[in-house]
Order: structure tokens, then C-alpha cells, then sequence
């Protein structure tokens, strides 16, 4: 039952590294009143990891980005309650 009172899941920042083309994304997502259920990133609008998950910690994806400028980043988490929280970010490619 949802309460008003329950704590939402919570993403933290996002970072990258990089090896060429190919980009590393990890971010930290901890669960809130709920166990966490499910994660999405996407990079500019495309799924690149949608998959189930049980637990708090580091999240990783990874990306091969051709284009140079910038490419937004988004991280959607969803818990058991289906609360959900969404961050975004940009890897600015060279």
C-alpha cells in the first residue's frame, strides 16, 4: 500500500568513461521504502540497458557513439511500488 510517507528511489550522478568509441555509463541508483524493480538508459532517446533489478549499488551500460557533440543521457529507475526517478546527463563526444 502507498503511503505518502515513502521514500522514493534515488539515481546518483551519472559519469562515463571512454575507450574510443565505446562509452562506459555507470550511475548509482539505491532503493527507497520499495526494493528497486527495474532500470532503463537510454542515450539520445535509444534503449542501450532495460533490465530487471533487486538491489541498490552501480548500474553499468555501454554505448558506441559515432557522432561528435553532445548525447543526452537518461536513467529511469522503477521500485516494487512502481515509484520511479529519472536522471539525465550528456557525454559530450569529440
Amino acid at each position: 500500500v502507498h503511503k505518502c510517507d515513502d521514500t522514493k528511489p534515488q539515481i546518483g550522478a551519472i559519469s562515463y568513461t571512454n575507450s574510443g568509441k565505446k562509452y562506459a555509463i555507470s550511475v548509482d541508483v539505491t532503493a527507497g521504502t520499495w526494493g528497486l524493480s527495474a532500470i532503463e538508459i537510454t542515450v539520445d532517446g535509444k534503449s542501450i540497458k532495460s533490465s530487471e533489478i533487486t538491489s541498490s549499488g552501480k548500474q553499468t551500460a555501454t554505448v558506441e557513439l559515432d557522432t561528435t557533440g553532445a548525447h543526452t543521457v537518461s536513467v529511469t529507475v522503477r521500485d516494487s511500488a512502481y515509484y520511479t526517478a529519472t536522471s539525465t546527463g550528456s557525454i559530450q563526444v569529440n
